[in-house]
């Protein structure tokens, strides 16, 4: 097999080589280790590369057997595997144990090759470190792919992996898709255990899963890595993701809430990003479904400090075990924004993330009336498509806890709120804008409808809505 062939296809393409033997797992394996190399090269993406791939289930029927991936640097791992979390706070420690999350993974049969570049402690909308660099954009390497799972959006888009494991807290999925041209899914509170080590992360506001090259292959993810098990906080049944069901969805009847200008705080929506959003509510509008415009209310509700002061806690939290483990200085150790960060999430005290719990119940309760009615939702993914490398930079930035997380919202106003409401949100490529640069629509639905979001995105892709081109081929 030829990198250019491998490079050609999906997850599920590529398992149905090896399934029918075109193709063995050992080509399959070769050609991601020289495409990740390409792909570190002109990147940035990856923070290791591993000698011996990690091999998943050796069932030949396991729905994605020999499949490479790459694992975000934080969140689910396998036992003894380094995981940093991109700071230099974190080199050199070892996960400790192995996450349900990582065992379904092994059991769907993937192929891990290594380890992908993330945000320090995954707290920025972009992928720039002093630990390890600045992550690029495949589309334009002057450019971020996002944050925090940058260096997955990079690697699947350049092509050197199908799919990748990601989590997102408030938006790290669904913005680096919509700056990198991929399918992007923060799935319905509590559809993915946070098992063995955590209930939930963020209060709720986090989960986890991957970001894939198409729908198909994201639906086959979801149905291998759903489910909750005894003592989740949340039991969302798992139900069976009827693949074909999903690739036919028909939009018509529908009833649909269309918002293109965002109701938090940041950047001023783009009118290319404006303008994508658009284009599917008007294709949805031609197919059948009921559109009209949305608003969402939550003036007076001091959410974006609520949400500083839970990140800010999490991150405390984890600094001082990172702290325990390695007997380093987080204020050496930590880039300057991340220990303003960490210093405001120290001091915090009990009552403080129990006020900030108060106005979450406020700022959903009033997200929930505005949007009740509808069976989806769809807004621009991000307010601007990809920034410039340097446009937000953690090692200078003096502004402190509330105004970081101000900044770090600012490119991506639209993502946050489904962190909080638990619902599923999909992110879906919808093209170019005027410098080549991707842009994504993001398709909402109800709590546990995870499907009906995909089956919108599966609607877009069988509708030549989505982007139909790689990234051009640098030098």
């Amino acid at each position: 097999m030829k990198i250019s062939e491998y490079k050609r296809h999906d997850a599920t393409g590529l398992a149905a080589l090896i399934r029918e033997g075109q193709v063995t797992t050992a080509e399959v394996t070769d050609c991601a280790r020289d495409a990740l190399s390409e792909a570190q090269d002109a990147l940035n993406c990856l923070v290791e590369l591993y000698d011996a791939p990690r091999t998943g289930s050796d069932a030949k029927d396991a729905p994605f057997h020999g499949v490479p991936i790459v694992y975000k640097d934080a969140g689910a791992h396998e036992d003894g595997v380094l995981q940093e979390v991109g700071s230099r706070l974190g080199k050199g420690l070892p996960a400790t144990g192995e996450t349900l999350f990582a065992t379904r993974l092994k059991a769907l049969g993937v192929t891990n090759m290594g380890r992908a570049t993330t945000s320090e402690l995954t707290y920025a909308t972009v992928t720039e470190t002093s630990a390890y660099g600045a992550t690029r954009n495949p589309w334009n390497p002057d450019h971020s792919p996002g944050g925090s799972s940058g260096g997955s959006a990079a690697a699947v888009a350049a092509r050197a992996v199908p799919l990748a494991q990601a989590t997102d807290g408030g938006g790290s999925i669904r913005v680096p898709a919509a700056w990198t041209g991929l399918v992007g899914l923060k799935p319905t509170r509590g559809r993915v255990s946070w098992a063995p080590g955590a209930g939930h992360v963020l209060m709720g506001m986090a989960e986890q899963f991957g970001l894939c090259r198409s729908v198909r292959d994201a639906v086959a993810l979801l149905k291998a890595v759903q489910g909750p098990v005894p003592g989740d906080p949340y039991a969302v049944p798992a139900p069976s993701l009827d693949a074909d069901a999903i690739m036919r969805t028909d939009p018509s009847g529908l009833k649909i809430g269309y918002l293109p200008d965002s109701w938090m705080d940041g950047h001023a929506v783009d009118p290319e990003c404006r303008r994508a959003a658009k284009t599917v509510a008007d294709a949805l509008q031609e197919e059948g479904a009921h559109v009209e415009p949305a608003t969402i209310n939550v003036a007076g509700i001091p959410i974006v400090d609520a949400v500083t002061d839970v990140w800010c806690g999490q991150i405390a939290l984890i600094v001082d075990q990172v702290v325990a483990a390695t007997g380093r200085d987080p204020e050496t150790h930590l880039d300057r924004a991340l220990f303003d960060v960490y210093r405001h999430g120290a001091s915090l005290s009990a009552a403080d993330i129990f006020k900030a719990q108060v106005v979450f119940n406020a700022f959903v309760r009033a997200v929930s009336a505005a949007t009740a009615d509808y069976d989806l939702l769809v807004t621009p993914a991000t307010a601007v498509p990809a920034p410039p490398i340097g446009s937000l930079d953690a090692t200078t930035f003096d502004g402190g806890a509330y105004a970081w997380t101000r900044a770090v919202f600012a490119p991506a106003p639209f993502s946050a709120t489904f962190n909080l409401t638990g619902e599923p949100a999909l992110s879906m490529p919808t093209g170019l804008n005027a410098e080549g640069l991707p842009l994504g629509v993001q398709i909402v639905a109800p709590q546990g409808q995870d499907e009906r979001a995909l089956g919108i995105g599966a609607w877009m892709e069988d509708g030549s809505m989505t982007l139909d081109t790689a990234p051009p081929e640098r030098a």
